[in-house]
């Protein structure tokens, strides 16, 4: 895909990896939107062409974005399910509902319910893609984040699902399962120290980027697992 002039929507791109994307495809002449709960620093150098304050976890909000989206692009060419919850380590036992909820409404429903109302705006262009950033976590489950990976391993298994209804059509729907990244969420969770040895948001951004691109091919459906800023692996669910 050539990026210039294309339309490419990113939730949370006010920081971390959302940014890191959004910067890469603003400067390949994308029209960048991106959406998050955080105020974007006026002074700073726009990274996108239009930004929404959205609050994801209040899903009468997501659906008047979505309708808003919709009018305001008859196509949408990348949409890139970025914005997730980390919360803290806790054990399975402690964990709260108020939690629960959290990962259940960012990390899963809010992507579901944004590929759902936009996906009318992507299979009349000639190529589009979902991108929906998931985690290794995704794949392996990781202790005292219990809820973090059960969510992330139901955003795979939409993307496949997703991905196997739509094989003959243009709309490509890939998962992104990044390693450790040195980014706020992981700072929150195992400390600085830590999130300084993992690798840069950037690395795991530029990626993304050459599949887009197809400057790195991946098959529709495909999970790609990023680790030390390179692909470590990219795994397909078989059809039966």
């Amino acid at each position: 895909m050539n990026l210039s002039g294309k339309v490419a929507l990113i939730t949370g791109g006010s920081r971390g990896l959302g940014r890191d994307i959004a910067k890469l495809l603003h400067d390949s002449g994308c029209e960048v939107v991106v959406c998050s709960r955080s105020k974007m620093n006026p002074t700073t150098k726009p990274w996108f062409a239009q930004w929404d304050e959205l609050d994801l976890t209040d899903l009468n909000s997501v659906d008047k974005f979505i309708d808003k989206t919709l009018l305001q692009y008859k196509n949408l060419d990348i949409l890139i399910n970025n914005a997730g919850f980390g919360g803290s380590l806790t054990p399975f036992i402690n964990t709260s509902n108020d939690d629960l909820l959290q990962h259940t409404t960012l990390n899963f429903l809010t992507p579901f319910r944004l590929i759902k109302g936009l996906l009318p705006a992507m299979v009349n262009t000639k190529e589009s893609w979902i991108c929906n950033i998931s985690s290794q976590a995704g794949k392996r489950a990781v202790p005292n984040l219990a809820a973090y990976s059960a969510t992330k391993f139901a955003l795979i298994g939409m993307t496949q699902a997703l991905a196997k209804e739509n094989h003959e059509s243009n709309v490509s729907c890939i998962s992104i399962c990044p390693a450790g990244m040195n980014t706020d969420m992981r700072e929150s969770l195992f400390g600085l120290k830590a999130a300084q040895k993992q690798q840069t948001s950037m690395s795991v951004a530029s990626i993304i980027k050459n599949i887009l691109t197809k400057t790195i091919p991946v098959e529709n459906g495909s999970e790609i697992i990023i680790k030390n800023g390179r692909i470590q692996r990219i795994e397909l669910s078989p059809n039966y």
